[in-house]
C-alpha cells in the first residue's frame, strides 16, 4: 500500500461565501456596532455565532481537521477584518486630534484610562481600532473549536489525512 505524500495530496475544499453573506455578516457588524455605540463589545461577542456558524458550514463538508483550522483561520481573519475597517472609519478621525495643538482633547469623551489625555486618547484609539478586530477574531476560532470539539462527527473525521484512534 502506497503512502500518499503530503505535498500530493488533494487541494483543501474552501467555503464559498455568497455575496448575500458577506453583505449580511457586515450589516450585522454595522448594527453591532451601533449598539454599542461605537465601542465594538457586540462586535466582539458577535465572534460566537460567526465561529459555531463557520463550523457548522464545515461538519457538512468531508475534509480534515488540519483543513478546517485554515478555514476557521482563514474566515475568522476575514471577518475581523471588516471589523478592523468600520472601526477605522469609526475611530479614525479621531487620530488627527492627537495632531492638533489646539485640540480639546479633555473633553473628546474617551475615558481617562492613562491619566494623562494625549497618552489615554492613544490607547483608547489602539484599543479600538486594532484590539478590538484581533479579539473578534480571537473569540470566533474559540467558538469554531469549541463547536468542533464538541460535535460527535467532526471527532471521527480523519485528522490531517490518517484515521482517529
Amino acid at each position: 500500500m502506497v503512502e500518499k505524500d503530503e505535498f500530493s495530496a488533494e487541494p483543501p475544499i474552501v467555503i464559498k461565501q455568497s455575496v448575500k453573506e458577506i453583505l449580511a455578516y457586515t450589516a450585522i457588524d454595522i448594527l453591532c456596532a451601533g449598539a454599542g455605540m461605537g465601542v465594538p463589545v457586540i462586535c466582539i461577542l458577535l465572534g460566537l455565532p460567526l465561529g459555531r456558524h463557520i463550523a457548522k458550514k464545515y461538519l457538512e463538508r468531508e475534509n480534515t481537521i488540519k483543513e478546517a483550522g485554515r478555514e476557521i483561520l482563514r474566515l475568522s481573519f476575514k471577518a475581523a477584518a471588516v471589523t478592523l475597517l468600520l472601526m477605522a472609519v469609526i475611530w479614525g478621525r479621531a487620530v488627527f486630534l492627537l495632531f492638533d495643538p489646539n485640540a480639546d482633547i479633555i473633553n473628546f469623551g474617551h475615558p481617562m484610562i492613562l491619566f494623562e489625555p494625549r497618552a489615554s486618547l492613544i490607547g483608547w484609539l489602539v484599543l479600538m481600532i486594532i484590539v478590538s478586530p484581533v479579539l473578534q477574531a480571537l473569540m470566533t476560532v474559540f467558538a469554531a473549536l469549541s463547536t468542533l470539539a464538541a460535535d460527535p462527527i467532526s471527532r471521527d473525521k480523519k485528522r490531517n489525512g490518517r484515521p482517529s484512534s
